[in-house]
């Protein structure tokens, strides 16, 4: 055997080389199941880095994220920043046809759901077909709170449980993104999760029997006030409500 025939790269990155053939083998048979995904769809494999790579479709807002490894395809299906569904494939055929319908045809939610009823898709990705997402990912961050203040982590914050539903009843939590830190409740009007100094924002930090609110706007701070939506509260909240999308 001469020594040019011997591969002398690190182990790395011959299989950094085996993954992008796979996913550059993988695009080529979805561009002959269908040409729209080479003529009409943006592509390309992307180096993640630590022989990591993913296969990217796009058009404008909608993507579809591939990977592949022993023989199964897993592609996520994006609108927006959101991942609104997934689907494991053996075979590229079905695949070709959900990427086309998703990317290419931008396909709603609904239509996908129909035309594919074994897709399981994200309840997300209605508030995206009605034109309203930001309203539904405000909805989710409220659905997170509920899940961390849930019944089984004990009746210390069943009081901040009941308030927090008082307040999603009130609607609060289709205008105002809810986040948490430890016993800490944050409201914002943020786009994006995560906060600079200067946003405008509302914290309720409960206590057993009471809650401490802090704002950086508007009333400011109450203290051992009743876990309640009280007019001062409320007040608090309707402020909030009112100022501009960050």
């Amino acid at each position: 055997m001469s020594l040019a025939s011997v591969d002398v790269r690190p182990a790395s990155d011959n299989f950094s080389d085996d993954v992008r053939r796979r996913l550059s083998e993988l695009r080529a048979k979805l561009f002959v199941n269908d040409p729209v995904l080479e003529s009409g769809v943006e592509s390309e494999i992307e180096d993640r880095g630590g022989g990591y790579h993913i296969l990217h479709f796009r058009l404008h807002d909608r993507e579809c994220v591939v990977e592949s490894g022993d023989g199964i395809v897993y592609a996520a299906f994006v609108w927006g920043s959101n991942p609104l569904f997934a689907n494991q494939f053996q075979e590229t055929t079905s695949l070709s046809k959900l990427l086309k319908r998703w990317v290419a045809d931008r396909a709603m939610p609904s239509e996908i759901r129909r035309e594919f009823p074994g897709i399981e898709i994200d309840g997300l990705a209605d508030y995206y077909e009605r034109g309203v997402p930001l309203e539904g990912e405000f909805v989710r961050s409220w659905d997170a709170m509920e899940m961390f203040f849930r019944e089984d982590g004990g009746d210390f914050f069943e009081n901040a449980r009941d308030f927090i539903r008082t307040l999603r009843e009130a609607g609060y939590d289709r205008v105002l993104r809810a986040g948490q830190s430890m016993s800490i409740m944050g409201l914002s009007r943020s786009r994006e999760q995560g906060l600079s100094d200067d946003q405008p924002r509302l914290w309720f930090a409960f206590n057993r029997d009471d809650m401490d609110v802090d704002a950086n706007y508007g009333l400011g701070h109450l203290k051992g006030h009743p876990i309640e939506l009280t007019d001062e509260v409320r007040a608090l909240l309707d402020i909030l409500a009112k100022q501009e999308f960050e």
